[in-house]
């Protein structure tokens, strides 16, 4: 029979540790359920190193819950380091660790339980908490961090760069509040991190449908035109969703990294840049490529609708028109109906055709999984960042 303590270690309840005491408590505890399974039969399992930062304040409840559900698919040892900054000079450091364990399909009594360690620092900068979370890796597993707050700040990030394989971000999280400046930050970050190591971000992936979507329509056996077509087209828009609340009509971090992979994809070279100034805050802003000789002009510019505050920050609708077509606009645009995207090329009467692209939004949980199922250092996002902060710096130097 179980003692309580074992009861509550394995059902996911928190066990306050001495800061210097982690791993010998975590032994322990292990050690106590092992002998008192009874008629259960636990397994732990750890095949990789899983670390959510977040500062206090920043939804701690729901960063638990998330972990532990990526666990299930990914078992690992999980620390949620916390930090909260204070500026008194005063300095605490507390540890809580328990199991998070999940029944074995069809075996209703056996369980895969993996670790999970709660450090919080409260003080100024991250070393103390680096210090403590860093040793409690295992070694030769890979290492994960999710940057679970607003502000990517080198400084704040440095020190766990050396410890890290993995450092998965969200670029629309960090556009609340840097707005198109997410994306700087995020390169200066992906030329940060140590050789060998890799940035993800979850918005990226978010965008995935649309890339599909836009490389399907010029497919000719499952779209509306040819993959020849790409060199004829001659300008893009981009509309992005706004809230009531936008001070300005800049767009974020998404619609940027769209046009940094249609840029980098098509190999098309940056000429120049025209945004909003004072007087037209709100006017589009209006950015200049050249393929070859040929030039190519692309608006980005943000709806405002109150009714989608939900969808703040996501592309709304994408339309292309090609030079050799003096009509032809190809359309993708989400479907308000089913969870999907729809693509049509429309012409100076109307629809010519038009297709549903099936997908189902993924949730925060599934864009981290798909994350850590691939493991390849992504390329392609690398490039498109790269080249939406090309325009981006010639912006602020203007």
């Amino acid at each position: 029979m179980q003692s309580t303590k074992t009861r509550d270690f394995l059902s996911g309840r928190l066990h306050q540790v001495d800061i210097q005491s982690i791993e010998k408590e975590l032994y322990k505890l292990w050690e106590e359920a092992e002998r008192d399974q009874g008629t259960s039969q636990v397994t732990r399992a750890c095949a990789l190193n899983f670390i959510a930062f977040s500062h206090t304040g920043n939804g701690h409840i729901d960063i638990e819950d998330i972990v532990s559900e990526i666990s299930v698919k990914h078992p690992s040892r999980a620390i949620i380091a916390r930090a909260e900054d204070l500026q008194s000079g005063e300095e605490a450091l507390d540890a809580w660790v328990t199991a998070r364990c999940h029944q074995v399909s069809g075996k209703p009594r056996q369980q895969i339980c993996c670790e999970q360690i709660i450090v919080e620092w409260k003080g100024q900068g991250t070393r103390q908490l680096v210090s403590v979370v860093a040793p409690l890796t295992l070694p030769d597993l890979p290492t994960c961090l999710w940057w679970h707050d607003p502000v990517l700040n080198l400084d704040v990030i440095r020190p766990f760069l050396c410890h890290v394989d993995r450092f998965i971000v969200d670029s629309r999280r960090l556009s609340e509040i840097s707005g198109a400046n997410a994306l700087l930050q995020l390169q200066n970050l992906k030329n940060a991190v140590e050789k060998g190591s890799a940035v993800y971000d979850l918005n990226w992936v978010r965008l995935l449908p649309w890339r599909q979507a836009l490389a399907e329509s010029f497919d000719i056996k499952r779209g509306h035109l040819d993959v020849e077509d790409l060199d004829s087209i001659s300008s893009v828009e981009i509309i992005e969703e706004g809230g009531t609340d936008d001070g300005d009509g800049k767009v974020t971090a998404q619609t940027w990294l769209f046009l940094g992979w249609l840029a980098s994809r098509l190999s098309w070279q940056f000429d120049n840049v025209e945004s909003a100034d004072s007087i037209h805050p709100e006017a589009p802003t209006t950015v200049y490529y050249r393929l070859n000789r040929t030039g190519i002009k692309v608006k980005l510019r943000r709806y405002r609708d109150p009714q989608n505050q939900n969808n703040k920050g996501r592309i709304r609708e994408l339309r292309i028109k090609l030079r050799n077509e003096d009509h032809s606009v190809l359309r993708v645009w989400p479907d308000r109906v089913s969870p999907g995207l729809r693509t049509a090329l429309l012409d100076a009467h109307g629809n010519i055709d038009d297709e549903d692209i099936s997908h189902n939004p993924k949730s925060q949980i599934d864009l981290i999984d798909s994350i850590l199922n691939d493991p390849v250092k992504p390329r392609t996002f690398e490039e498109a960042v790269d080249a939406a902060c090309a325009v981006l710096r010639r912006m602020r130097a203007k």
